[in-house]
């Protein structure tokens, strides 16, 4: 066979440059949605100053402590549109401030601060209004004649 019967394979427009180009395009393609994607998920943190909290974490252990000696634990119950924390009674009769942190893992724009500031029967009382059906978890930091606490408890609110 000589040079002049020899054809050619006619491939039309496939070739290695073409299949080079229409790699570069969906590896291209591929990463702007891979960047496009990472610019639209949230990057909440659980503590926006969490070095500061590690920092202070024996003395949340000392205080979760000095929780775990009083009569009873902080307790939360709910009715149909309440949501109710019920205080150990040593709290009542002292003057106890602190604060109690209704902290949503899933988003802290859901998250809800409450003043330690009980009634006269030991509850503070939060209406299911402000908050979302799922879980929670209370944070309670107070202090008490001197001393510290912390407890943390997890619940589901219930709609």
């Amino acid at each position: 066979m000589n040079a002049a019967e020899k054809k050619e394979k006619n491939y039309g427009f496939w070739n290695w440059g073409t299949g080079i180009t229409i790699t570069f395009i969906i590896a291209a393609s591929f990463i702007l949605f891979l960047v496009y994607k990472t610019t639209t998920v949230s990057n909440e943190m659980a503590e926006e100053d969490y070095y500061a909290q590690e920092l202070k974490f024996n003395e949340q252990l000392k205080a979760a402590q000095n929780a775990a000696t009083l009569s009873a634990a902080i307790k939360v119950t709910q009715d149909a549109s309440t949501v109710y924390i019920e205080l150990p009674a040593e709290c009542i009769s002292q003057q106890a401030t602190g604060s109690i942190w209704l902290y949503r893992p899933s988003s802290e724009k859901n998250d809800v601060r409450l003043k330690f500031d009980p009634a006269d029967d030991g509850k503070i009382i939060v209406e299911k209004e402000k908050l979302l059906t799922g879980i929670y978890k209370l944070k309670a930091d107070w202090q008490m004649n001197g001393k510290e606490y912390h407890q943390e408890e997890s619940f589901y609110v219930e709609r």
